[in-house]
């Protein structure tokens, strides 16, 4: 694993499988809060589903924000290893020590799905890009995460892909937009909200082609 310093003094790993950084080089830890923590109504004893746990940004901040009960999928047991060395911002010390007592699965995330049979309050989709991880991308995964969920449950994912939308459709979801950045849109699924415009919607099914 190469090891990246990201721009807010943060640490990253390329992962040399998907051909991709785990986070932005303009700041790992900066772009969980614009991709999702900021975007996010948090609560004590929330139960959260982290899918692409990576070396746990997301889960950490959450636990530093709120008491959450917390499963995370990652299939590479190396930035688990990894995760333990990481110098971390003051702010979150006292949160990894929270981070032990999660559930932790390692695997890869379409089979270990299966395995829990508990619905949760909030999902993240921090899967690699769509073209290189399409698989969690996928109507059929997509639908596993749906059955996971209750009737105010919430999946957030960073990306705008209108073909990972068109799947999230397909699934049974209703799809919010949100801003990250200038330039990046990210999208919270549930089965009740909805604020795409027709134009999004056609731009959508234009490429609906599924992943």
């Amino acid at each position: 694993m190469k090891k990246i310093l990201t721009k807010d003094n943060s640490i990253t790993f390329f992962n040399h499988e998907f051909k991709e950084n785990l986070h932005p080089e303009s700041g790992a830890i900066e772009s969980v809060y614009k991709r999702y923590i900021n975007h996010l109504k948090l609560r004590d004893n929330i139960k959260v589903l982290d899918i692409g746990f990576g070396i746990g940004y997301i889960s950490l901040i959450i636990l530093s924000k709120v008491k959450a009960n917390i499963t995370a999928l990652e299939k590479n047991k190396d930035y688990i290893e990894a995760m333990k060395n990481l110098k971390l911002p003051y702010s979150l010390k006292e949160a990894y020590e929270k981070l032990k007592n999660i559930n932790l699965i390692t695997g890869d995330a379409t089979k270990t799905i299966k395995k829990l049979n508990k619905k949760f309050d909030l999902i993240i989709l921090d899967a690699f890009s769509p073209i290189s991880n399409k698989e969690l991308y996928s109507i059929d995964f997509l639908k596993e995460l749906k059955n996971r969920m209750n009737k105010d449950s919430v999946l957030i994912t960073y990306t705008s892909n209108p073909i990972v939308r068109f799947n999230l459709i397909e699934s049974g979801f209703k799809l919010q937009k949100y801003r990250i950045s200038k330039y990046e849109e990210g999208t919270i699924a549930s089965l009740s909200k909805e604020n795409l415009t027709e134009e999004d919607k056609r731009l959508i099914r234009a490429f609906s082609l599924p992943v």
